[in-house]
């Protein structure tokens, strides 16, 4: 079986060499940045790169980034001196060199796991041609935490707003020709960016890329107008879970946290929109 490649960029010290090949991997250097692009494949998606490197280059190392998704990048760094990685650094992961084997085997396979993760995603919009059923417009729910897990690591990689919002319509019991009005209406309203998952109990879930919360809730106040015009069984309520404001670990916890708040505006009487608060929980 062959061994997962590393790249890097840079002549690494024999003893981070001596500490990958341990941890099951084999190293190829890269000796010019410029190269990088044609030597990137998806078979080789980790890359290294020493701090100084990135001080001198990172606006050129920034625009590579951009054109190499998926990868995953780790800066090493040498030395006493404490370097800081601004929040909009290319980087995914920051090491202080000399560390532990395992520390390093850790940090690689976190990225291989987020790296296997874009490619199913990708395999799977190639494969359909879009995450969304084209007869019902709603995405695909055997995705749904795949897509929930890419767009939270996108947000938090590129520094995005990440909006999820669960709702519910009002009336206590849900007819399938309900349901498919509502499914109908939202389909028309959203974005083609965004993605509607029908959940459990008759709710549907709405992930917003690049959406703060602040617009989340003007969407909602917007759809909440519309709905209830009629009379208060067309009402909806909404639970509203946001990136960065909620800092979730992961996607399903970002919904989970948009159900609870749901679950607020419930209590509160319906027709209206609630903010998830961990005070609340």
């Amino acid at each position: 079986m062959t061994k997962p490649k590393v790249l890097a960029l840079i002549d690494l010290p024999k003893s981070l060499s001596l500490a990958l090949t341990q941890a099951g991997y084999t190293v190829q250097v890269i000796p010019e940045l410029a190269t990088l692009p044609e030597t990137l494949v998806p078979s080789q998606p980790i890359l290294f790169c020493d701090s100084s490197l990135w001080k001198k280059e990172a606006k050129k190392i920034g625009k590579i980034r951009q054109s190499l998704e998926p990868s995953f990048w780790i800066v090493v760094a040498q030395g006493k001196k404490t370097v800081k990685i601004p929040q909009n650094s290319p980087f995914d992961e920051y090491l202080r060199w000399p560390c532990s084997t395992q520390e390093l085997q850790n940090r690689i396979q976190t990225g291989f796991r987020i790296l296997s993760l874009q490619k199913k995603i990708e395999e799977a919009r190639q494969k359909m041609g879009n995450l969304k059923d084209p007869e019902t417009g709603l995405a695909n729910e055997y995705l749904l935490d795949s897509v929930l897990a890419y767009e939270l690591q996108r947000a938090k990689r590129y520094q995005l707003p990440l909006a999820c919002l669960v709702t519910r319509s009002d009336a206590k019991k849900i007819s399938p020709f309900h349901l498919e009005e509502c499914l109908n209406f939202f389909q028309k309203t959203i974005r083609e960016t965004d993605y509607l998952f029908e959940i459990e109990d008759s709710k549907l879930l709405i992930l917003m890329p690049h959406t703060e919360r602040v617009n989340a809730l003007s969407f909602t106040e917007r759809i909440r107008k519309q709905t209830a015009g009629e009379s208060s069984k067309t009402s909806v309520s909404f639970g509203i879970a946001a990136y960065p404001n909620n800092p979730a670990s992961e996607g399903r916890q970002l919904l989970q946290w948009a159900s609870k708040a749901l679950e607020q505006a419930k209590k509160r009487g319906g027709n209206q929109a609630s903010l998830y608060r961990e005070t609340e929980s």
